[in-house]
């Protein structure tokens, strides 16, 4: 976080960062609302969507997350 954040921008971005686990409860609850909406025996569908976007959100992060910004190019 040094190397990306001045000292006075971290205390949000970890905040942010902490509520991940709370947003994604929301996420899941809704898409597994979403999915058993018709049919309460669709429950192991909501599980791969869930698992699917996570797979992705992982390949993202595997992708597009850098040790340090001068590795970017974007501050040259």
């Amino acid at each position: 976080m040094s190397k990306w954040f001045s000292r006075t921008g971290r205390g949000i971005l970890l905040g942010f960062w902490a509520s991940n686990t709370s947003l994604g409860d929301l996420i899941g609850t809704k898409i597994y609302q979403y999915i058993t909406i018709d049919d309460n025996k669709k429950w192991p569908l909501a599980f791969y969507w869930v698992a699917g976007i996570v797979f992705l959100m992982g390949l993202i992060s595997l992708i597009g997350i850098h040790e340090e910004p001068k590795y970017l190019n974007f501050f040259d």
